[in-house]
């Protein structure tokens, strides 16, 4: 019974050390916890669930978070391309660690400078492609 027992705690005390393990490893070398609903580009571009609102967030190398739409009412991810609709209509392509932003207000969210370079503001909704507005036209039904 003693010998079982033992072999119970040595079993037990495995498993938590590999689920404490594998809580610790991270693909990404982006900070993503509990309120992180949804992310792309390898972890560079999430939604967080904040207390009043979704919000699409981008992360700088330095780890550095800046938030480019306070109310993301809508989400959608297709082939690693993530569609937001809130204050901005927003196409994240996670392949390329890109995004293209139309804001219907007009204005430009400002980053971190490093992060610019993966931002593209949009002047027009028309600016998008065919195939993205599509995508925008089905999550508003």
């Amino acid at each position: 019974m003693r010998q079982v027992m033992k072999l119970y705690l040595g079993f037990t005390v495995v498993i938590l050390m590999l689920s404490m393990l594998n809580g610790c490893i991270s693909k990404s070398k982006y900070p993503m916890g509990k309120d992180t609903v949804e992310e792309t580009g390898g972890g560079k571009f999430q939604i967080g669930r904040y207390p009043d609102d979704l919000k699409l967030e981008i992360y700088n190398d330095n780890l550095e978070m800046t938030i480019l739409d306070y109310h993301v009412a809508d989400y959608r991810k297709r082939h690693g391309v993530l569609y937001i609709i809130g204050d901005t209509f927003a196409v994240v392509n996670g392949k390329t660690n890109t995004c293209k932003i139309y804001s219907k207000s007009g204005q430009k969210i400002y980053g971190k400078l490093e992060n610019e370079k993966f931002i593209t503001y949009l002047d027009s909704y028309d600016s998008f492609s065919d195939a993205e507005k599509k995508v925008f036209d089905e999550m508003k039904r």
